[in-house]
Order: structure tokens, then C-alpha cells, then sequence
């Protein structure tokens, strides 16, 4: 996944108080318009699943240490947790036309990208019981343009 400007500035913001990462309401998002994963990606980029069973689904952030320092690579980054198996959404209903996704975002509360990367190749869904798998998206997301602009302890 890419960091956004966004996310970089609130991670900023953020390190003096982890909290205000570990509280924040993000949800992954199923993309089915083509993108670029880049920095500046904005919503506005995007185009996001309707089929029946694409909600964005809630993200869980770690609530310890959510902002973190890793000794091992030197960047600051955000822990989140992953459900066991990941994230999947499932085609429930018919949809009305076939949607191919290409990719995924998370979202704030206020629907700003944070962070958004591809697919390794796109998934069309044309059916009931056709289902996008996410897993192994999320986890340490490192803050690199930030790295040097932070403390190390």
C-alpha cells in the first residue's frame, strides 16, 4: 500500500499522541475504477464497489502503540490488525452489471484515502458467490517520507 500526503501529515501530527490513530474510524474499500496507487491519490480518483456484500468493512487499529518506531528497518509506521483470514467481501446478489476490481483504499471518517494499493491482477464480479479476498494488506504500514522528519525514540 501507498501512503497518501494525508497520511503523512497526520502521522505528524499524530506521534505525539498514538491515541488519536488508535481511535480513528477507517474502513477498506474495494476499488472498481483503474487507478494509480500514488501519494496524491484522493477519493475523488476512485470509484468505489456497489455489488451486493462490498461495504467498506471496518478497520481495527492495534490500541497499543498504533504509531510505532521499528528499530529494524529505522521508519515510523501504523500497526493495524487484520482479521484472521483477512478481509472478504461477497457477492450476495445478482449485481446488476458485472464490476472488475482493481484495487483497494482505506478510508477516515471523513472519507479521505489514507492509503490504497492494487490487485495483482483484477477481479471481475458477475455473480452470486463471486468474492474479492484481501489478505495481507494491512499489518505494519510504513510512513516512509516521513521517516526522517521523526524522532527515533
Amino acid at each position: 500500500m501507498v501512503p497518501t500526503v494525508l497520511t503523512t501529515a497526520s502521522v505528524a501530527r499524530a506521534v505525539a499522541t498514538a491515541d488519536a490513530i488508535a481511535d480513528a474510524e477507517m474502513d477498506l474499500a474495494l476499488v472498481i475504477s483503474p487507478f494509480s496507487a500514488t501519494p496524491s491519490t484522493m477519493r475523488s480518483d476512485l470509484t468505489l464497489a456497489t455489488f451486493t456484500g462490498s461495504a467498506p468493512k471496518v478497520v481495527p487499529i492495534s490500541t497499543t502503540d498504533a504509531v510505532i518506531y521499528s528499530t529494524a528497518n529505522g521508519q515510523w509506521g501504523i500497526r493495524m490488525i487484520e482479521p484472521a483470514g483477512g478481509f472478504t467481501f461477497v457477492c450476495s446478489e445478482a449485481p446488476a452489471f458485472p464490476e472488475t476490481v482493481y484495487g483497494y483504499a482505506l478510508l477516515n471518517s471523513s472519507d479521505d484515502v489514507l492509503f490504497s494499493g492494487l490487485l495483482p491482477t483484477p477481479i471481475e464480479v458477475n455473480s452470486v458467490g463471486n468474492f474479492v479476498e484481501l489478505s495481507g494488506v494491512l499489518g505494519y504500514l510504513p510512513i516512509i517520507p516521513l521517516s526522517p522528519l521523526l524522532p527515533s525514540s
